[in-house]
């Protein structure tokens, strides 16, 4: 009778364990399929073409700037920018093809037109565009109280 108890007793272990085998395996026949070609898209790279438009944009207004740091990259002493009206007009198709995001910056930005070409750049982007996040990146000391 003990025999009989004992290989009883290790049928269901065994069925049990089985079970719980087949439900791990059915689940990773299940979940690889959609899982890795989920993970292997995001390990191709990237290659922009004409269809693809960056969501969020750097706009280096001008390479000018009214210090001299030694780690920076912009030290130019002159620089050219874009007039006012081709500049929103890039801004504009940019946001038609799907740009959300903006962010102006230089050299110091607040250095063309003394900030007001930065600034009306920044309302033309938040008042008449909407778009949803306008930032700007400057040393600050050109930033003053009107």
């Amino acid at each position: 009778m003990l025999d009989i108890l004992k290989n009883t007793f290790v049928m269901e272990e065994f069925r049990w364990t089985s079970v719980l085998w087949l439900a791990v395996l059915t689940s990773i026949l299940v979940v690889i399929p959609v899982v890795i070609p989920v993970f292997v898209k995001k390990l191709k790279p990237q290659h922009q073409d004409e269809s693809q438009v960056p969501l969020s944009v750097n706009y280096h207004l001008t390479r000018k700037c009214n210090y001299e740091c030694k780690f920076c990259f912009h030290q130019a002493k002159t620089s050219y920018h874009l007039p006012i009206e081709k500049a929103k007009g890039g801004i504009r198709m940019l946001v038609a093809a799907g740009m959300k995001k903006i962010n102006f910056s230089g050299g110091e930005p607040f250095i063309v037109e003394r900030g007001r070409y930065l600034g009306e750049l920044v309302k033309f982007c938040k008042q008449e565009l909407g778009m949803e996040s306008v930032t700007l990146v400057s040393n600050g000391s050109l930033i003053k109280e009107s």
